[in-house]
């Protein structure tokens, strides 16, 4: 049961009391955060302080309580339960939003059930609310490029990374090596080139080695062990990335 702070407004004191009493003993789960016999005195306390809902007379002198809620364009910060003697007012208390409407004097079961449907409502808001930051927090797959562009001295090659079997470092310059047997030699470092392609298939398996989890055709055994590609390439792996690769390969 979730905990919800209320603020009561009654030009009568007596029906601020009742509902205080009432919430007291039937819905031990609602605080009264405060009360006012005054809306004016409501509002500036509402636009400081931040409560779940608000059990708010219609008929009073200063303001009505439709009047109140112009305040807020009729769309305030806090659900609005209304609490009043004159039925002839539900209607209109619904088209401006309200929550729930109760007659005065309020029945204990009615408030009682009033209570525990927002409640249910308030908490099925907040597992949305969680659920939807929890997703805008989640880390999503980047959009890698199918074609990328790759610098040599002969000029610039837009090759396609499904044909990119693997890459192999060799101080600051990588070489890419490509399905149909061709080579690139780039003036660049392993993680630059890396940086292009997608994780999900490159994998750096050797300190000097990166390859396409696609053109794996065997693992062999051994300390860190070593792989074999499709075109028979033999590629060390190092026993840092021995789990790493075989998590990957789903072993």
């Amino acid at each position: 049961m979730n905990e919800l702070t209320a603020v009561l407004i009654d030009d009568e004191p007596l029906a601020i009391d009742t509902l205080r009493w009432q919430l007291e003993q039937f819905c031990p789960f609602v605080s009264v955060a405060a009360s006012f016999n005054n809306p004016c005195l409501a509002m500036e306390y509402l636009k400081n302080h931040q409560v779940d809902l608000c059990f708010l007379d219609i008929d009073m002198p200063e303001m009505s309580g439709f009047e109140f809620l112009q305040q807020w364009n009729n769309v305030p910060p806090f659900a609005v339960i209304f609490a009043t003697a004159y039925s002839e007012f539900a209607v209109k208390a619904f088209r401006v939003s309200a929550f729930d409407y109760l007659l005065k004097p309020v029945d204990e079961e009615e408030l009682v059930k009033t209570l525990n449907t927002f409640n249910r409502q308030i908490n099925q808001q907040r597992i949305a609310e969680r659920l939807s930051l929890l997703e805008s927090q989640i880390v999503k797959p980047a959009a890698y490029p199918g074609r990328i562009a790759l610098s040599t001295q002969e000029g610039i090659h837009l090759v396609d990374t499904s044909s990119i079997v693997r890459l192999e470092a060799a101080s600051n310059y990588t070489t890419v090596f490509l399905a149909d047997g061709a080579t690139l030699l780039l003036s660049k470092n392993l993680r630059q080139i890396e940086d292009l392609l997608n994780p999900a298939i490159f994998l750096r398996v050797h300190q000097s080695h990166t390859v396409s989890l696609d053109q794996i055709k065997l693992y062999q055994r051994g300390r860190g062990g070593s792989v074999i590609l499709h075109d028979g390439t033999l590629i060390p792996v190092s026993k840092q990335r021995k789990d790493k690769l075989m998590q990957r390969l789903g072993m």
